[in-house]
């Protein structure tokens, strides 16, 4: 299964419990997005990190934690590109 969908069906089970098929769907476009900007190595980060853990909260976190990664490498290409 791909990670994003793993990220989102462990999200939903830790945190929505009777997710229906549309949230899922936007968690898996959310998660599609988030691989696209922060890359593969981003997205399995969230799944390894999200497989390993057992409440809503810290799931939360794993997801966050990705998106953070995935920004901080967006604002160093940025910086990268603005000091040419």
């Amino acid at each position: 299964r791909p990670p994003e969908k793993t990220v989102c069906a462990k999200l939903s089970e830790l945190c929505g419990g009777n997710a229906d098929a549309q949230a899922v769907s936007r968690c898996e476009e959310s998660m599609a997005k988030l691989k696209k900007a922060g890359g593969a190595e981003a997205m399995n980060k969230a799944a390894k990190c999200i497989a390993e853990v057992d409440t809503c909260p810290k799931a939360v976190g794993c997801v966050f934690g990705a998106s953070m990664n995935a920004v901080g490498d967006f604002l160093k290409g940025m910086k990268k590109a603005l000091e040419k």
